[in-house]
């Protein structure tokens, strides 16, 4: 797995109107996704208007589609992606 480098992280949070939702961001996609890439994760996270719903949409994708994180983050970022075929894991009782 990847370390975040600290001077890049501490530079963005400095910047970003949310630093908590950032570190949320990254810390998710680390804890659930093997990362080789820590610096695209920090940029997109912190590009991202909505960074715990853009780590949501990261985590889902890469699992439900099987891809790589790098794709994940592609997708997610997209303007106008919209996942299809993603339906959760559990069947509601009625």
């Amino acid at each position: 797995m990847a370390e975040v480098d600290v001077a890049q992280a501490l530079l963005a949070c400095q910047s970003d109107r949310r630093p908590q939702d950032l570190a949320s961001c990254v810390g998710t996609i680390h804890r659930s996704l093997a990362v080789t890439n820590s610096t695209a994760v920090l940029n997109n996270c912190r590009r991202s208007v909505l960074p715990l719903r853009f780590a949501d949409c990261v985590v889902g994708v890469a699992a439900a589609a099987d891809l790589a994180v790098t794709d994940s983050l592609r997708q997610c970022s997209a303007a106008g992606y919209l996942p299809e075929d993603v339906a959760p894991t559990f069947i509601f009782a009625r």
